[in-house]
């Protein structure tokens, strides 16, 4: 039998399903007039809104996206110069609009992270 490698969005993909997550947005386009998208995208209405948690305290929710970086050690858009001042214009924009956006390498998408993630996605 062959085994296959599976791709950064694959494992994902699997992981998403096995822990039982919300149906996630994908490619989701966040931004009112630029063209940015999201890989996933779980939307909270208000975009932000405050709720007391169980610990007593005030917290607030997000709207939570994920990006799937390519890999750690090549060199991609992302890693020049003028890429990565481009995802941190994105990202910023995003913070502003409501977002809370995890930023995920190969290496990094693992069932241990996938199972905090889900902790924020549900609030």
């Amino acid at each position: 039998m062959v085994r296959m490698k599976l791709t950064p969005v694959e494992k994902f993909e699997i992981l998403l399903k096995a822990l039982h997550f919300p149906e996630p947005a994908r490619e989701y386009r966040f931004h009112p007039t630029r063209k940015w998208r999201f890989d996933y995208a779980w939307e909270r209405m208000a975009k932000q809104y405050i709720v007391l948690g169980s610990n007593g305290f005030i917290k607030r929710l997000w709207s939570v996206a994920v990006e799937i970086e390519g890999g750690e050690f090549v060199k991609s858009r992302h890693r020049s110069p003028i890429g990565y001042a481009k995802d941190c214009e994105k990202y910023n924009h995003a913070q502003r609009l409501g977002w809370k956006v995890y930023r995920f390498t190969p290496s990094m998408i693992t069932e241990e992270n996938m199972k905090w993630l889900k902790e924020e996605v549900e609030g």
